[in-house]
């Protein structure tokens, strides 16, 4: 159930993101609004539920935070941009595959099991990857 509810979120904002972007005429412009209006809203919920205290956190792992925030931006604005310059399904689905290296990585490098399970799992990912390119 927790995946059918995962996946049907994926869906959802995959589209928004892709329909979004396309709909405001830049994929930049779009990414960085969502940005700034996530921003208001991550400080809001920090400051209702944890206080000022947010803020000490904050300044200790200001570093890694900032570096962390900019890579995820970096790809985000990828992703954003690539959605309005082919199908948001063709995208979708090369943006998931990240799910794929981030299997292959927690194997070689973190000694994760690598299961039947995943095994199948890994396998149908990149079928799918080669489905989109031959199809």
């Amino acid at each position: 159930m927790f995946a059918i509810v995962a996946a049907i979120c994926t869906c959802a904002y995959t589209l928004a993101d892709g329909i979004g972007a396309r709909e405001n005429g830049s994929g930049p412009s779009y990414a960085l609004w969502l940005a700034v209006c996530n921003s208001i809203a991550s400080q809001v919920a920090g400051v209702w539920f944890g206080g000022r205290s947010v803020y000490g956190t904050l300044r200790r792992n200001a570093l890694t935070s900032f570096g962390g925030g900019a890579m995820m931006m970096g790809s985000y604005f990828v992703a954003i941009w690539a959605m309005t310059q082919a199908p948001i399904a063709l995208v979708a689905a090369l943006r998931e595959s990240s799910v794929l290296f981030g299997a292959i990585i927690a194997a070689v490098f973190l000694k994760e099991p690598v299961t039947r399970w995943r095994v199948v799992a890994l396998s149908l990912i990149f079928a799918g990857m080669v489905l989109l390119r031959v199809a």
